[in-house]
């Protein structure tokens, strides 16, 4: 039986189990020692003496990390020849910062009362540890040394919102270590920060006040400031097995004995700068240094087709920034907004490294050699000062689209070639012509008289068989040339969008131009639109919309990125003719 057990076994035999008659119920709080340095833990408890409680509820402690408990331990003691029972809850908490901190009043509950503990306050002082490494003291009866901590070391003070600072976390050991982990990470105030993985800084030696020191990179971030103002690196908290020093020369075959160890570093802070007033007009939000190219991929298009520029964006500043650009290029071209095709960040040189690639698509409004060009800029945060970069004039030659095309073809067919049988050939067409023009209109005339007759006989056997039936005309429907588009264009199957899309429009125009399923090839619809005098602009739009369709589906082009201005253009002519 151990000898705590055996202490209550004969505190119940006494009979003296009157707690409330031989001490009062208390709740209080305690810390030990009450000022410490950054880097230094202490303790904090909070003992209920004479009473069992539950739901204990604990103060804010969020200016400290927690390195242990919380802890719970029951007693029994016997002061003055009176026992009475102690809980205690305990922390053994690391300061995050300088100053004199308040820790709040915990609550437990007994039976029906709630009772509450006193508040205690702590002082935390700054560690001076490079400037007195020797610096030692007592912490729970052992002896806390300056022999190993860690420094936050950024490579500059001072950075543009944008800008990408480096922040290291380096360990300075006189011990030796067996092993550490991060048991806290650090915090950053108005920044965007992202740890690194990947930074070729070996482990190296540094004399520090006639000290050499191990000194070693254990984390690195990459830090951009959001906001004007300070910065602020909360503090990161370590713990370290510290191998002791042995004299016993044996010692090494039985392993040798360690410390556990905790440190906090201290808090440092940067500055964010705002970026100098007024950005130029061009600037697409960029700080830090850059590399910018545009690019178009081809020279030679077609009047409907639509040209694709690549524009890409690398560097080392915040790639969040980078928005879309507002790029004008020219008046030649109806352009559309930008997407981004590629974005990701890898390390390089120890160093973050983004990317980003926008693809600009853009439709010309007339055929021949057209030019155009644009200007990008962003901020040099090591020159301190706007860059500017203009691109172009990038020329493209724009063809006649191959709806366009085949038409010019079919009229040279028609007109005929130059040659010696020119005028004959002529002369037979205006012949032939005729005559199968006076075939048609003895053919309809025909089809008329037999199908007039043939719905009068269908009409008057009806009325015999139900003398009820009425004589009705039905109204004609017109195909919607917008059905089932968006379904295909939401599963990006280009094929068979535009294969849906061609069918559509054909259907839709021939009811709208009455005519026959039979008829309704590219070249009748386009002559009746003109009879019709439908508007040259619409008409332009359904050229550009059975090109594209015939560019993807016998040609093989991908216009997927014009399926949307296809709909567009359907909407257009579908309200065109209501």
């Amino acid at each position: 039986m151990s000898i705590r057990k055996l202490l209550y076994f004969l505190f119940l035999l006494t009979g003296k189990f009157g707690l409330a008659q031989s001490d009062q119920i208390r709740f209080y709080a305690t810390v030990q020692p009450s000022a410490v340095e950054i880097g230094q833990p202490f303790n904090l408890a909070f003992t209920l003496t004479n009473a069992t409680g539950k739901d204990v509820i604990m103060p804010d402690l969020s200016d400290f990390t927690i390195v242990g408990g919380p802890n719970k331990s029951v007693s029994v003691q016997s002061i003055n020849g009176d026992w009475k029972q102690v809980v205690e809850y305990s922390y053994e908490l690391m300061p995050r910062k300088s100053g004199k901190f308040i820790i709040g009043s915990a609550f437990i509950k007994i039976k029906s009362n709630t009772l509450k503990s006193n508040p205690v306050t702590i002082s935390v002082r700054d560690a001076s540890v490079v400037n007195n490494p020797k610096n030692s003291k007592q912490l729970n009866g052992k002896e806390f040394n300056k022999d190993f901590f860690v420094q936050v070391i950024p490579n500059k003070n001072t950075a543009f919102i944008g800008e990408q600072v480096l922040v290291d976390f380096v360990l300075f050991t006189h011990v030796s270590v067996q092993d550490f982990q991060v048991i806290e990470e650090p915090g950053f105030t108005k920044s965007y920060a992202q740890e690194l993985k990947f930074y070729n800084e070996p482990q190296s030696q540094q004399e520090i006040n006639g000290k050499n020191f191990i000194r070693k990179l254990i984390k690195r971030y990459a830090v951009f400031p959001q906001e004007d103002g300070v910065i602020e690196i909360q503090p990161m908290t370590i713990e370290a097995n510290i191998m002791e020093a042995d004299s016993d020369p044996f010692s090494g075959f039985f392993g040798h004995e360690t410390e556990t160890r905790h440190y906090s570093t201290n808090q440092l802070t940067i500055s964010g700068k705002s970026l100098p007033k007024p950005a130029p007009k061009s600037y697409i939000g960029a700080s830090g240094n850059w590399k910018i190219d545009l690019m178009p991929t081809s020279t030679e298009i077609s009047k409907n087709d639509a040209l694709s520029l690549i524009l890409t964006i690398e560097g080392d500043g915040d790639i969040k920034n980078v928005q879309f650009p507002n790029l004008v290029f020219s008046s030649d071209f109806e352009s559309y907004p930008p997407k981004v095709i590629e974005e990701h960040s890898a390390e390089s040189n120890g160093q973050l490294i983004s990317k980003k690639v926008f693809e600009f698509l853009l439709v010309p409004k007339k055929i021949g050699k057209l030019t155009f060009g644009t200007e990008l800029s962003w901020f040099d945060s090591a020159n301190k000062q706007y860059q500017s970069k203009v691109f172009g004039p990038f020329s493209v030659t724009v063809n006649k689209s191959m709806g366009e095309a085949s038409g010019e073809s079919d009229n040279e067919s028609e007109d005929y070639s130059d040659g010696i049988f020119y005028q004959l050939k002529k002369y037979l067409a205006w012949f032939a012509a005729i005559i199968i023009s006076i075939s048609l209109v003895w053919l309809i005339f025909i089809f008329r008289s037999t199908s007039k007759k043939s719905k009068t006989n269908k009409v008057q056997t009806n009325n015999i068989n139900n003398p009820k039936s009425e004589t009705f005309t039905s109204e004609k429907t017109i195909f919607d040339p917008l059905k089932g588009l968006q379904n295909q264009l939401e599963l990006s199957d280009q094929q068979k969008f535009y294969s849906l899309l061609q069918s559509n429009l054909r259907s839709f125009l021939g009811d709208k131009l009455s005519i026959s399923p039979s008829s309704r090839t590219n070249s009748v619809i386009f002559e009746e639109l003109k009879t019709q005098g439908v508007d040259p602009e619409i008409i332009s739009k359904i050229k550009t919309n059975f090109s594209v369709c015939e560019q993807v589906l016998y040609a093989g082009q991908d216009k997927s990125a014009m399926m949307h201005l296809m709909i567009e253009y359907v909407k257009e002519i579908k309200h065109s003719f209501a």
